[in-house]
């Protein structure tokens, strides 16, 4: 009795193992009919694409419209590619961006959007790979990112501000340069320079000598570590 009662248990699991396996198949072809579906749409897409790009383009409004065509075709695949970059704040250190190449960056961008930029303002008379030339590139591409996502900032165009903001002080450039270089609000550049500082340094031993040039006054600060309290003599 005991042994038919294991037999009957192991048919009965194998008959469960059965059903779960059928299951596995039929979500398998159900999932191949979708690619199946969804590469036929693709392979139709390309087709009428390919057909619009040989025949002959006999009017500039026909040449918009198989631009705009294309332009819709990669759109997708220039967000991701700014989802990507939003994504990456190691772009934002100090290291990478004092290793910033506009050769380098412009050959990870889209590169439809590049070819278009590069395609706009080539000029016979110019070295194309001329680092300047490649910066102002960039710095075109940077602009068509912002257009497409508002949070998008800048890693170079960031470190720009900066430098203007060292030499004036004023809030409004950072503000300015967020709407027209897509560089990050004044609230985002403070706390890029605050990950810039790193870790603040310790407070020296002993006495500490300030001197303010305007006043010709000189200052000693005295810390007392007892109670963490400053002493200032004059």
């Amino acid at each position: 009795m005991a042994e038919l009662a294991h037999i009957k248990q192991q048919l009965m699991g194998s008959e469960k193992q059965q059903i779960y396996d059928a299951n596995i198949i039929k979500e398998n072809e159900e999932r191949i009919k979708d690619l199946e579906i969804q590469n036929t749409e693709l392979l139709n897409e390309n087709r009428k694409l390919k057909e619009k790009i040989n025949a002959p383009l006999n009017d500039q409004q026909s040449r918009v419209e198989l631009i705009v065509e294309i332009a819709r075709c990669e759109r997708s695949n220039l967000y991701d590619d700014i989802i990507d970059l939003i994504g990456n704040q190691e772009r934002f250190s100090l290291d990478n961006l004092l290793a910033y190449s506009a050769s380098e960056w412009l050959s990870k961008r889209n590169p439809i959007v590049v070819k278009f930029i590069q395609t706009l303002t080539y000029n016979e008379n110019e070295n194309q790979l001329k680092e300047g030339k490649l910066f102002k590139n960039a710095v075109a591409v940077d602009a068509i990112y912002g257009a497409r996502h508002t949070k998008y900032v800048s890693a170079v165009n960031l470190a720009t501000s900066a430098i203007k903001y060292s030499l004036s002080k004023s809030k409004t450039i950072i503000n300015i340069d967020n709407h027209i270089l897509n560089s990050g609000s004044f609230y985002k550049f403070l706390k890029w320079q605050e990950c810039l500082a790193g870790e603040p340094e310790p407070l020296p031993e002993g006495l500490l000598f300030m001197a303010f040039d305007n006043e010709q006054k000189g200052q000693k600060n005295y810390l007392d570590r007892g109670n963490n309290t400053v002493i200032c003599c004059i």
